[in-house]
């Protein structure tokens, strides 16, 4: 289980101590113990916080490809509206412990009835053609000219 969590060296890790682990190795060490035991759901609240983006998307990855391997239903809860976006089929939104929306991940992400939820994806930065959609014009950090590259 610890190779399909894609840890090296599963057999030398056994010995290991947790502090030896990065914090995405450990959590894809829960995540293989869990496993084992086959679950028909696996609940996994905030799987991915404290994680840089790398371990995150890694973690997650793996995560789903188990799940789909072992036909085990899991249901992320997270504040992490991308997650949601890129790992949910269907989404449940709660305020202060009160269901406001649910519905199809896209659906409710596209267009939010609810004014939580609206506030919500709004809050997410929106790109378009390299520049925010709202918000002033922001000034280019760095613009480069007459540029070429040498090997």
């Amino acid at each position: 289980m610890l190779q399909r969590v894609r840890i090296s060296e599963p057999a030398k890790r056994l010995a290991a101590y947790p502090h030896e682990f990065s914090g995405g190795m450990r959590q894809r060490i829960m995540l293989a113990s869990v496993m084992l035991l086959k679950p028909k759901l696996l609940v996994a609240d905030e799987p991915t916080t404290a994680l840089d983006m790398l371990s995150q998307r890694d973690v997650m990855e793996v995560m789903t490809e188990l799940a789909r391997d072992e036909g085990v239903a899991v249901l992320l809860i997270t504040h992490d509206l991308r997650l949601v976006a890129r790992y949910t089929q269907r989404m449940v939104v709660v305020e202060k412990g009160r269901l406001v929306e649910k519905g199809e991940t896209a659906q409710v992400l596209r267009a939010p009835s609810d004014p939580y939820t609206r506030k919500l994806v709004d809050s997410l930065p929106q790109f378009q053609a390299g520049r925010r959609d709202r918000g002033a014009a922001r000034s280019p950090l760095l613009s480069v000219e007459n540029a070429s590259l040498c090997l």
